[in-house]
């Protein structure tokens, strides 16, 4: 994350210096004498470029915004979901809720990660608490026989399944398809379709606990959009859904510090700016 800021102030220093020398030059042409200590003039603009250049490319690794009228809170930061306490969270997950690492589903996936972490890495148990639970919320699926390796029943995006852990509850909700060669891919439709599941999931049983998620679809679920997009596609269907009916005193997103950037800490402060809930 250091070496992505150090390239950024590089960036943005050299961007204010050369705006600053094109003006003194500017002015220059015009006025010959106004520039009369040019040495001083140089020193302070290489102090300016170097302070608006800490300014521009060292944003907080942490984001937030809250509403005085909702009491509801956003917060976008750096670190692994796993490693928050005191929420509940939830994970990515294709429609066949696979959970056969690494033979069906990647071993780097934060739902492996979780089940290794949290359930000492055995499948089983969360598959117990998985299908115990959806057949608790009445969820349909459909069987493909054409799938033969892993789970083969199908269901619809959005179906949200709840296992407890520990101190929390943690929210699996598909937004992808696992297609019959094990290769997973989801659209822009189906990731939102799986964050409105999600929320309405969240409302019913999370208490108002505070909820975290990652960057749904950035990574092995395949969602065409950019980190930005999906961020964005993250608040504004939790916004969407907490005006109808509040689903938590507080979201997080947390992204990974592999995954920052400056330039889209920033942008993302832009848009949560913009939004008003």
């Amino acid at each position: 994350m250091f070496t992505k800021n150090i390239g950024e102030l590089l960036k943005q220093f050299l961007i204010s210096l050369g705006a600053i020398w094109l003006i003194i030059e500017f002015v220059n042409f015009f006025y010959p004498f106004v520039v009369l200590n040019a040495s001083a003039i140089f020193m302070a603009s290489i102090l300016f470029s170097l302070v608006w250049a800490i300014y521009k490319s060292f944003p907080i690794a942490k984001i937030k915004k809250s509403s005085k009228l909702s009491h509801v809170s956003i917060e976008v930061r750096t670190g692994h979901l796993l490693d928050l306490e005191n929420c509940n969270i939830a994970v990515p997950n294709s429609d066949c809720f696979d959970t056969d690492a690494p033979v069906i589903i990647g071993a780097k996936s934060v739902k492996a990660e979780f089940i290794k972490k949290e359930f000492d890495g055995d499948p089983q148990k969360v598959d117990e608490q998985l299908e115990s639970y959806l057949n608790s919320i009445g969820a349909k699926g459909k069987i493909d026989k054409k799938k033969l390796n892993g789970k083969n029943i199908r269901f619809p995006f959005g179906t949200t399944g709840v296992v407890n852990s520990e101190n929390r509850k943690v929210y699996f909700t598909t937004i992808s398809k696992m297609r019959n060669d094990g290769f997973v891919i989801g659209s822009k439709e189906s990731y939102w379709l799986g964050l409105c599941g999600l929320w309405d999931e969240v409302r019913k049983t999370g208490q108002l606990k505070p909820i975290a998620v990652p960057i749904f679809g950035g990574g092995l679920s395949r969602v065409k959009s950019s980190k930005l997009g999906l961020v964005q596609m993250i608040i504004l269907s939790f916004v969407l859904a907490s005006n109808e009916m509040k689903v938590s005193h507080q979201l997080i997103i947390s992204i990974l510090e592999k995954d920052y950037e400056p330039s889209l800490f920033m942008e993302i402060q832009n848009f949560l700016n913009e939004v008003e809930y």
